[in-house]
């Protein structure tokens, strides 16, 4: 019965997702349609200087979005949003894309460390609605990562001294996440066999996680909060130095609460660990 419950509740969760992802296209989508011949052409407008640097990548048919995202940039900021149709956005004298059709690759250009004032580094992802990655590679390391919507199979986030905020993001098989010593956010998000380690910086998680999930702190602050019921998680604890909270209460370094069928283990050193569940 309890895994029946979890299993509507998670629904439920995803739902809620699926309605904030839609209620933002169609805010987006009211704007891009505002300049649809554009966006047809694959030119957006640009509306900061110098426009000459700004390279935007045409949108392809539905039936040729890519599978795969990956990224590697050193320094930049990323964004992913929801938006009417694919598009990349980037100054392609800092930044190199390359799309396959299967594979679209976004990194740093060769000759992008090469400095001056008219360097973009940053680079923003549309993606459709109804667009779901089979897998997203993501390695950052002093930039700076948000998503507002993204769905994939599979997810890979590497994250150096920057800062990631992800929120509505639903990975349906796995998710590798590691931080070092920037600031970790995950809210409004479903996540399936969640995989993460954490640095020095400080990490706060809203999320339904299912399956089997394991998280660690070395050093940082970790608060997580489960989406779903109760009695649906198996919360363990496994500490060598560090503090660790359940539902407020301090507890023991060893201590284990629950035997729900998605299991939530925490490990760390000296950090702190926080968990709390919403108990529907």
């Amino acid at each position: 019965m309890a895994n029946v419950a979890f299993l509507v509740v998670r629904d439920s969760v995803y739902d809620t997702i699926i309605s904030a992802n839609r209620h933002r296209a169609a805010v987006v989508g009211t704007e891009e349609a505002a300049a649809l011949p554009d966006a047809v052409t694959g030119f957006a407008a640009e509306t900061t200087e110098p426009p000459a640097a700004q390279t935007t990548a045409p949108p392809p048919a539905a039936a040729a979005l890519p599978r795969i995202l990956e990224v590697n940039m050193i320094n930049g900021s990323l964004t992913i949003e929801t938006g009417l149709f694919f598009n990349v956005k980037y100054d392609s004298s800092a930044i190199q894309v390359e799309d396959t059709g299967e594979v679209l690759s976004i990194r740093n250009a060769e000759n992008g460390f090469q400095f001056n004032e008219r360097n973009r580094f940053d680079v923003t992802v549309t993606v459709p609605e109804n667009c779901a990655f089979d897998a997203v590679n993501v390695a950052l390391g002093a930039g700076k990562l948000l998503i507002m919507t993204l769905e994939t199979k599979e997810l890979t986030l590497e994250c150096g001294a920057g800062n990631a905020t992800l929120n509505g993001l639903i990975v349906t098989e796995s998710a590798d996440i590691r931080c070092g010593a920037g600031a970790l956010s995950v809210g409004n998000s479903l996540i399936n066999g969640l995989s993460l380690h954490c640095g020095a910086g400080a990490t706060q998680i809203k999320a339904a996680l299912t399956g089997k999930s394991r998280i660690n702190a070395s050093m940082g602050e970790v608060d997580v909060l489960l989406y779903g019921i109760q009695s649906g998680y198996t919360v363990s604890f496994d500490m060598s130095l560090g503090v660790c909270y359940y539902n407020g209460v301090r507890r023991s370094r060893s201590a284990s609460f629950g035997s729900g069928p998605n299991r939530v283990e925490l490990t760390g050193g000296f950090g702190v660990v926080r968990v709390s569940t919403e108990g529907v």
